[in-house]
């Protein structure tokens, strides 16, 4: 139940206390499942929030719009890990990696093909990799468009903790 009246919250009071229009305090009754719902919600989109900010920070060219991005989903303890780099660590890892991105895969893109599957404090999704020169890594010739997922672990305050990629089908 919520008890829903004129009364405005407390902003020096506990949250389950509201303050009513005289200045008296007096207690809110609030279902704590319906508080958990709402926590739930918010920590997704902000999951959500720190992916869309990581795919597009693949798609910026200059130094410091990427660093932008990645400081709002990134870490300085972060890993990235994918199958034909070194293991790349923090915001200047992986701004350097993306900075190397259209050397290794000149004029490509970089785009989610499926919505953010998420839950606990991981996620996955499915991407595509397009190119206007054949993509040719692990041994194989991709042509010029690879698929792949990523995996990725969130931290406390749901920044991305790590990534790890596969490519390939």
């Amino acid at each position: 139940r919520v008890l829903v009246t004129g009364l405005a919250p407390s902003s020096a009071q506990h949250p389950w206390v509201a303050r009513r229009p005289d200045g008296s305090i007096c207690p809110m009754i609030v279902n704590p499942h319906t508080q958990l719902v709402h926590d739930e919600e918010q920590v997704r989109a902000q999951r959500l929030e720190a992916i869309a900010v990581y795919e597009r920070a693949w798609s910026l060219l200059e130094e410091d719009a990427i660093r932008a991005d990645l400081e709002r989903c990134w870490t300085a303890h972060s890993r990235h890990v994918n199958p034909f780099t070194d293991t790349v660590r923090g915001i200047e890892g992986l701004t350097r990696l993306i900075l190397d991105f259209p050397a290794m895969f000149p004029g490509a893109t970089f785009e989610l093909s499926s919505a953010p599957d998420i839950h606990h404090d991981v996620a996955r999704f499915s991407w595509r990799l397009r190119s206007t020169e054949r993509i040719r890594i692990l041994g194989r010739d991709f042509g010029h468009s690879v698929v792949g997922v990523d995996y990725v672990q969130f931290d406390r305050d749901n920044r991305i903790r790590q990534v790890i990629a596969f490519y390939g089908p």
